[in-house]
């Protein structure tokens, strides 16, 4: 299978020619890149300033609390395969993850680590900076991925808003692109659907809380028989 993404992906880098079988979100992504003069020989992480990573995950501490649990379930879920569990905010940026021994070292590499810029204009096609930018969940396998550093990962993110509807982060699933496992796009959608449930039960909670700690008068219940 990764022989054909890789063919397809040499192609258009090669004669700027597509073929049939590439998906549009993919090529759409491709055509983002290239307007954006990312190079496909690259795909590194873009770490950005301690002040900004700081700020980031400071503004998002509440994000960061609510999916952490979630996190650390679905890793439970995965560990025994090659998947490191991922959180960002709505730019891209990691501000949470969850790293399998096993990728350690291709995280590094990558540039794949805290504080780190993951967006299409930073490392081209991938599901991270693509889902933030189509906002929607979408899986990237092997030579689907703009830049070639990313041709051995496959990954699959999904989006999440507040109760507005605006994007605040992603949920991300990341691993080798020879442990291809289809769920995983459903994971990372079910998880980012589940934090999503979770704030807006934070934000009503808290919403409740002011609401009864600004009254002055109290509050008295009755059923329909007036009792």
């Amino acid at each position: 299978m990764s022989s054909s993404y890789k063919k397809r992906w040499e192609k258009y880098i090669e004669t700027g020619k597509l073929s049939k079988d590439i998906r549009s979100e993919i090529i759409e992504s491709w055509y983002r890149c290239q307007a954006m003069i990312v190079d496909p020989l690259g795909g590194r992480g873009t770490k950005v300033s301690d002040e900004e990573s700081e700020l980031s995950i400071a503004k998002k501490k509440e994000l960061i609390e609510v999916a952490r649990p979630i996190m650390e379930n679905v890793f439970e879920m995965v560990k025994n395969t090659s998947y490191s569990v991922v959180l960002t905010d709505e730019k891209g940026v990691i501000i949470d993850l969850i790293i399998n021994k096993d990728l350690e070292e291709k995280h590094v590499l990558l540039n794949f680590v805290k504080g780190s810029k993951w967006d299409e204009q930073s490392v081209g096609t991938n599901a991270i900076g693509t889902c933030l930018a189509i906002n929607k969940p979408i899986q990237v396998i092997a030579a689907e991925h703009f830049c070639k550093y990313h041709h051995k990962w496959t990954c699959s993110a999904a989006p999440i808003h507040n109760n507005r509807g605006d994007i605040i982060g992603c949920f991300d699933l990341s691993g080798s692109a020879e442990d291809v496992q289809t769920h995983t796009y459903g994971i990372a959608v079910s998880s980012a659907n589940c934090i999503e449930k979770q704030l807006m039960i934070l934000e009503s909670f808290e919403f409740l809380n002011t609401t009864m700690n600004s009254m002055i008068e109290g509050i008295m219940v009755i059923d329909y028989d007036l009792k």
